[in-house]
């Protein structure tokens, strides 16, 4: 039963792999630059810290990964750090007001985890199916080879607007120069 060996490859599928994977897809999601990158403004995709984003005066857009997850309301200690720092703690941001930053939400991120998840359980479902024809151990009909392979597909584009749903929250500084999340 392919639902069933994909429930049992789903539970196999470490915590770290999937969040790699998602690391991976989230440049791939060009949706979320295409609109600042088409404007002159300096876009920055999973900075791997503050002092990637320039404090030069100019506008910068950035696309932080899944460790910045914040609330409306309520930006992240990661987010606020990219905001207030421009290289250490001892050396603040300049021109804080001029960098927006796009973080996930954690209800969003929980379901692009889980799609990412399904999406790999998937492939590893075709996996032993292929290693099961390999060694000879029977046979498997076309009906299910093209069940598995709608599965596959249709897992794979949940991806892309699992990280568009997830990737909701806008980090940046208020006229009031307070960090806001919203």
């Amino acid at each position: 039963n392919l639902a069933q060996m994909h429930s049992a490859a789903a539970k196999d599928i470490s915590d770290e792999i999937v969040r790699a994977r998602l690391l991976d897809e989230i440049p791939s999601v060009k949706t979320l630059i295409a609109g600042a990158s088409g404007l002159g403004i300096h876009v920055h995709t999973l900075p791997p810290k503050p002092k990637d984003i320039e404090d030069d005066g100019g506008f910068h857009y950035a696309v932080l990964g899944p460790s910045a997850a914040s609330e409306s309301g309520k930006p992240s200690a990661e987010a606020k750090g990219y905001l207030d720092v421009k290289t250490n703690s001892g050396n603040p941001r300049v021109f804080r007001n001029a960098v927006i930053l796009l973080t996930p939400s954690k209800d969003g991120l929980e379901l692009a985890y889980n799609r990412i998840r399904e999406y790999l359980a998937w492939e590893q479902v075709r996996l032993d199916l292929d290693e099961q024809l390999k060694q000879k151990k029977g046979t498997i009909d076309v009906a299910r080879l093209q069940t598995l392979q709608i599965n596959i597909e249709k897992s794979r584009s949940k991806i892309a607007d699992a990280i568009k749903q997830a990737w909701c929250i806008v980090c940046t500084v208020s006229d009031t120069n307070e960090n806001q999340a919203f």
